[in-house]
């Protein structure tokens, strides 16, 4: 019985320590422990046995630049799905992660926009730029650009494209952005009209609404928040 405990306890030793997580993952952990032991009534043993079988896939991922609650979600829907045995980081569909990005995208660029009404430009391409369908071209190319190097960036190594590769998916991605804010005035006024600030306001708290409904609907993990 003995052998067979010392086992499963090698089995479930990480290759790496909580002292190499960064200040905002230790914090992620010490919240995913809160939520087991308080929440769930898990002893601090087997808290702590969860967190080991997480540990090596978190520092691996902030060796990436990817935070653990972009990783995993957040703490108390970790600890959750762990109780209820679902799966501990469900995959998210590609196309998903890019609708949501983009709706951040255009929550932040629709925002941006209204307090830009507010300092005037007499500049024809600055106030196309602030467009309606400019904006919400750029927000799904913005989306679709961050959408594949958050997937890119949570996969294993070896399922990775190239980094080669990926600074040219991101560059193509980051032209095509500068190409629709220089032909923005371009585009006729009737097809890319630009409203009043509270109209820009009120897109962007609905924006907001779709957000927070698509996480937490779909459990979405890899958005900017």
């Amino acid at each position: 019985m003995s052998d067979k405990k010392e086992k499963v306890i090698e089995q479930e030793l990480p290759k790496h320590t909580l002292d190499e997580l960064s200040n905002k993952n230790t914090e992620y952990v010490f919240q995913l422990k809160k939520f087991l032991t308080n929440d769930f009534k898990y002893s601090e043993e087997d808290a702590d046995q969860y967190v080991n079988q997480i540990l090596d896939e978190m520092v691996e991922a902030q060796r990436r630049g990817t935070p653990a609650n972009r990783l995993f979600g957040s703490p108390r829907k970790l600890a959750a799905a762990h109780v209820k045995g679902e799966a501990e980081k469900p995959a998210t569909s590609y196309w998903l992660l890019w609708l949501d990005n983009s709706v951040i995208f255009g929550m932040l660029l629709f925002g941006m926009s209204c307090l830009m009404m507010f300092f005037p430009s007499k500049n024809k391409a600055t106030g196309a730029s602030n467009g309606v369908l400019t904006i919400i071209i750029m927000s799904v190319e913005f989306g679709l650009t961050w959408a594949y190097f958050t997937r890119w960036s949570i996969q294993p190594k070896d399922q990775r494209v190239s980094i080669p590769k990926l600074i040219g998916v991101l560059a193509i991605g980051f032209v095509g952005l500068f190409l629709v804010t220089g032909l923005a005035g371009f585009i006729p006024a009737q097809f890319n009209p630009v409203f009043s600030a509270m109209t820009y306001l009120i897109i962007t708290i609905a924006l907001f609404g779709a957000h927070y409904y698509l996480k937490h609907k779909y459990n979405i993990k890899g958005t900017l928040f």
